[in-house]
């Protein structure tokens, strides 16, 4: 059967992504742009609606300019029945430049206001311009961010891809060491960045072992205290408030407080009396130590020296916290 998938170089996500951001980013910027030019469009329009308003109240003033008086009109009709005497071109002439005094005015308005439509026009058609010019960005933003997400989803793993990997180690650590474990995997669905599910393998490998060798105890233990003969070993992993939360559990014989104090007060971490005074979370904390172990002699597993705090810094290094709580006799 042919495979549909491709394998691509996270580095090569990473650069896509980049891009596709700084895209998303001109959009936003060129969208504001186009906001502002509506915006002074609208202004413009709004302007000259006041203008031609203007103007309109400056041609009625000249169309009610008031009447000459008598003496005035007596003169013109005077000079109008004379000019019948004359040639009829020089009559006409004459006649538009007596009429030009008012013409003038009102044909230079006229124009004004004519101009001040086609401007109006013009304003409105480049207004429609920018609406649909918005219309095209908010598709390309769309887009876009459809292709970013896209490309988070091609970097994303189900968690199988890592949590599938420790039964077989489990099994092995059973047979060198004698104990039964059984390994429940949960959550193996939920997506995580590529990048750091390739960083989660090694300090989710050190908490198993850890549960392995200081949590559960030899078969003999566990039936006196009344438990099942094999003990259960849990990873479960779920999204919480837009995080991923992985927790390691076990059935074992949880953390005892006070040889996590005995062995604060034997590395001089602090006086005898200060280590009683710390409280069960105080305690817990010093586990991340560098180099802090409670086990009582070196093995395979345990007491080199690598402890949490190697877990807590490869877990710093991909923004990850981590935290421990434990009940003594019933698990970590």
């Amino acid at each position: 059967m042919r495979s549909n998938q491709v394998r691509v170089n996270v580095e090569h996500l990473d650069q896509l992504n980049y891009s596709v951001g700084e895209l998303l980013t001109q959009q936003n910027r060129q969208s504001l742009q186009n906001e502002r030019l509506q915006a002074e469009v609208r202004l413009l329009l709004k302007r000259l609606n006041q203008h031609q308003q203007m103007l309109s109240q400056l041609q009625d003033r000249a169309d009610r300019q008031p009447l000459q008086s008598s003496s005035q009109q007596r003169v013109r009709t005077e000079q109008a029945t004379a000019l019948q005497t004359l040639p009829l071109t020089f009559g006409d002439r004459f006649d538009t430049l007596e009429l030009s005094h008012y013409s003038d005015s009102h044909l230079l308005v006229q124009s004004l206001l004519d101009d001040t439509v086609q401007l109006a026009e013009a304003a409105e058609a480049i207004d429609l311009f920018s609406q649909q010019s918005s219309q095209i960005l908010e598709k390309q933003q769309r887009l876009l961010s459809g292709t970013r997400d896209a490309l988070m989803q091609a970097r994303m793993l189900p968690l199988s891809e890592v949590l599938n990997r420790f039964p077989p180690v489990l099994q092995q650590l059973e047979t060198l060491h004698g104990k039964r474990v059984t390994l429940k995997l949960r959550g193996t669905g939920v997506l995580v960045d590529k990048a750091i599910a390739e960083k989660l393998y090694d300090p989710l490998l050190h908490l198993i072992r850890n549960a392995f060798d200081h949590g559960i105890e030899p078969l003999p233990q566990r039936r006196a205290l009344g438990k099942p003969p094999a003990g259960t070993i849990e990873l479960n992993a779920y999204r919480h408030g837009g995080r991923t939360v992985i927790e390691v559990r076990d059935d074992g014989a949880g953390i005892d407080p006070q040889k996590i104090r005995q062995r604060a007060i034997e590395r001089n971490l602090f006086a005898p009396l200060a280590a009683y005074n710390l409280s069960a979370a105080e305690l817990l904390e010093l586990l991340f130590e560098p180099g802090f172990s409670t086990a009582p002699q070196v093995s395979e597993l345990s007491g080199r020296g690598i402890g949490l705090d190697v877990v807590r810094s490869q877990m710093q290094s991909i923004n990850g916290e981590t935290a421990v709580a434990s009940t003594p006799s019933q698990g970590t």
